[in-house]
């Protein structure tokens, strides 16, 4: 899908500098402290209910900013309507990178593909009538 013009690379990478400084901060002491440094795994991010797709973009950007020696294999699109047990993508890397990623990557993807379900819904329903589905400010500022 096509991003807004608001929504540049320097937009993106400032966004996940913040957010990643607000989550991890100094570090995730969990994964810091339980976690092998070499340790090399391998994990997939699977769709838990049928939903529309969004933010695969931003995850694979988010993985590749935090450790660009990380693999990503995107086998979904932004957009694209997922079933329960799909696979979005494929991640492999470093384990310690994987874990300190991966709820940042599932909140931004479970509150843009729950606003793009819902929008798809509500608009399957105005089909054959003269209304139109439009976007507004009465919403959180990066995500509309």
């Amino acid at each position: 899908m096509k991003r807004p013009a608001y929504i540049t690379d320097a937009a993106l990478k400032t966004f996940i500098s913040r957010a990643l400084e607000e989550d991890l901060g100094p570090g995730d002491h969990s994964t810091l402290a339980t976690i092998p440094k070499d340790l090399q795994q391998k994990a997939k991010l699977l769709v838990k209910e049928d939903c529309i797709l969004a933010g695969v973009e931003l995850a694979e950007i988010i993985f590749r900013q935090f450790d660009p020696s990380l693999s990503v294999e995107v086998l979904m699109k932004d957009g694209q309507q997922a079933k329960a047990g799909d696979i979005v993508l494929n991640i492999s890397g470093s384990a310690r990178s994987i874990l300190s990623t991966e709820r940042f990557v599932l909140n931004c993807m479970q509150h843009m593909s729950g606003i793009a379900t819902l929008t798809h819904e509500w608009d399957a329903r105005l089909v054959g009538t003269k209304t139109k589905l439009l976007d507004t400010r009465k919403t959180t500022p990066n995500f509309r």
